[in-house]
């Protein structure tokens, strides 16, 4: 269900990157202080590309905690393993 789950976010973010949804910070910090923090998120960031981005992340990073995965290390991990490889691992992308 949790992999569901942070599927069903991807696909929200590719289908704001192919809308061309993005979100526009140059307005967010601009009018932060006027709309408050939560008015200024919902109009400007939230259900863009990096927004549903972040939601798959966070669901990974609370899947992983209840399963007592400790991401940080198995990321540090992958990154040391993938830099003893070759660039794309030999093939053409």
């Amino acid at each position: 269900e949790m992999l569901m789950l942070i599927s069903s976010e991807l696909g929200e973010a590719m289908e704001a990157h192919r809308k061309g949804k993005f979100a526009d910070w140059e307005n967010y910090h601009k009018n932060v202080s006027v709309l408050g923090p939560k008015k200024a998120f919902e109009t400007y960031i939230k259900d863009r590309f990096e927004d549903e981005v972040i939601d798959a992340v966070l669901r990974l990073y609370d899947m992983a905690a209840g399963l007592n995965i400790d991401l940080d290390k198995h990321i540090q991990a992958k990154l040391n393993y993938n830099r003893s490889r070759e660039r794309f691992h030999g093939k053409k992308y």
